[in-house]
């Protein structure tokens, strides 16, 4: 069973319009021609020890611009929502490129527009580029947005959690 915020996230996603704007400041767009440096999505501000709180957590910004080792180590606990796009016709590698590539916990692929999210751990830049330009077009993180820790007994999903590979 799944927390209610969840569902309460799901929601909004449903709610809300396709992808933001490129220019909106509060969300990190990861693309071919955008790509970040060290681990992705961004480390939050916000940290929720469960989905039915918001728990300030100090800032990890300047930590990070003082030590450049720690950009590329995963905050092994936090999972983060982030938004996904593919490429028409490259649905079932975009959602397979990212759970091979990412831990990956929840997944929602969206039945009328080109795009759907998965709630998952930072991942090295470098491994998720792999994923983006001819599969998956964008990922977009809302930075600020919660980031929670992995509730205990979610799995991380696989290629056989996949139904959409098994339609084809």
């Amino acid at each position: 069973m799944l927390p209610s915020d969840f569902c309460s996230e799901n929601l909004a996603f449903l709610l809300a319009p396709s992808f933001p704007p490129i220019d909106q400041n509060d969300f990190s767009q990861f693309t071919v021609t955008r790509i970040p440096v060290g681990a992705w999505p961004p480390q939050s501000d916000w940290i929720g020890s469960n989905m039915d709180t918001k728990q300030s957590s100090a800032s990890y910004s300047s930590h990070l611009e003082s030590n450049p080792a720690t950009q590329i180590s995963p905050m092994p606990h936090n999972i983060a929502l982030v938004r996904f796009a593919y490429v028409p016709s490259k649905q079932v590698d975009c959602i397979r490129c990212l759970m091979e590539r990412s831990e990956a916990y929840l997944l929602y692929v969206a039945e009328k527009t080109p795009d759907g999210y998965v709630w998952m751990r930072q991942a090295p830049v470098n491994i998720l580029k792999s994923c983006l330009g001819k599969l998956c077009s964008s990922l977009t993180y809302d930075e600020q947005g919660v980031q929670i820790q992995r509730p205990s007994g979610t799995l991380q999903l696989t290629t056989d959690d996949n139904t959409l590979s098994r339609e084809l």
